[in-house]
């Protein structure tokens, strides 16, 4: 059997290796591309791991010829990754896979799981959402922001899409925005469903997709049909290998690693928060305008913050 932390010689480890499930997986995936990991990997090698990860259940029942066929390698190079990543074989990596392809995903369980049998201490988690914070700001450079922030001000329709947990990131950033400008929509709202959210897409749109590992497929879905209608993408998402990323023009990669059962949003919220601030910025008196024009609905019509 490979050695937990050392199947590679010199290489240093943040994740135990071989990983025992996806979400283990995804950390080492996460850890490589931070750099918080050294594995001899390539970029093609890691294309494959976002892939085979992205599609856990073709993953699961497929042989290995079929896979590689399916992501344009070959056997031996599904053969290789296996062994990089401490497996005696694709065989054994493949059964991570195959336990999981069955029922509903295990991803949260899991997640929960690794607070099993440990004492909890409030101050090292508190530490740990700071970090993403310090992770989010090392990872996109103020030219980045800035822009994205000056897309979602000045361009003619924003629309927004998220699912799962991401939908209340949508709410934040399309009710705050909309303060701001006219014409900003949240799609997917009232369950209407994916193929409502497309029908509505329009050419040159500028479209906001968020999203975390495990992906939601609609959300992919909806990504693929702006591609197709020539709107304009920025992801919000974890990784620069989502599947989301991988249609979008513009990626903003938020780290969401905390320990927390589910994704932490502490650093996607502040980031939300810090694109409206930076429009605020920009919209200047016209945005003070617009948000006075707001105050007054409020009051006339007396409603609530």
């Amino acid at each position: 059997m490979p050695e937990p932390s050392n199947a590679n010689s010199g290489t240093q480890t943040a994740e135990p290796l071989p990983p025992k499930n996806l979400a283990a997986l995804q950390r080492v995936r996460a850890a490589i591309e931070d750099k918080r990991m050294t594995l001899a990997l390539g970029r093609r090698s890691l294309r494959v791991l976002a892939e085979l990860l992205d599609n856990p259940r073709q993953a699961a029942m497929s042989s290995i010829t079929e896979l590689a066929g399916e992501l344009g390698v070959s056997p031996a190079t599904l053969s290789r990754l296996a062994r990089q990543l401490g497996f005696e074989g694709f065989k054994a990596f493949q059964q991570v896979f195959r336990r999981e392809s069955s029922g509903q995903s295990r991803y949260y369980s899991q997640q929960a799981r690794q607070l099993s049998g440990k004492e909890y201490h409030t101050r090292q988690r508190i530490e740990r959402m700071q970090s993403t914070l310090d992770q989010l700001v090392s990872w996109n450079d103020e030219a980045l922001l800035n822009e994205v922030a000056r897309q979602l001000y000045r361009s003619r329709r924003v629309k927004i899409y998220a699912r799962r947990q991401s939908t209340s990131l949508a709410s934040f950033l399309g009710y705050c925005l909309a303060m701001l400008r006219p014409r900003v929509t949240v799609l997917g709202t009232g369950e209407l469903g994916a193929s409502h959210a497309a029908a509505l897409l329009e050419p040159n749109d500028l479209t906001v997709f968020i999203g975390f590992h495990p992906y939601s497929p609609s959300t992919v879905k909806v990504a693929r049909v702006a591609k197709e209608k020539a709107c304009r993408m920025i992801a919000i998402t974890d990784s620069h290998t989502s599947p989301i990323a991988a249609l979008a023009e513009t990626v903003v990669r938020v780290p969401v690693d905390t320990g927390f059962y589910s994704n932490s949003l502490v650093a996607a919220t502040a980031l939300i928060e810090l694109l409206l601030d930076k429009a605020a910025y920009l919209a200047g008196d016209a945005g003070i305008a617009a948000l006075e024009e707001r105050e007054q609905l409020i009051v006339k019509m007396q409603d609530e913050y």
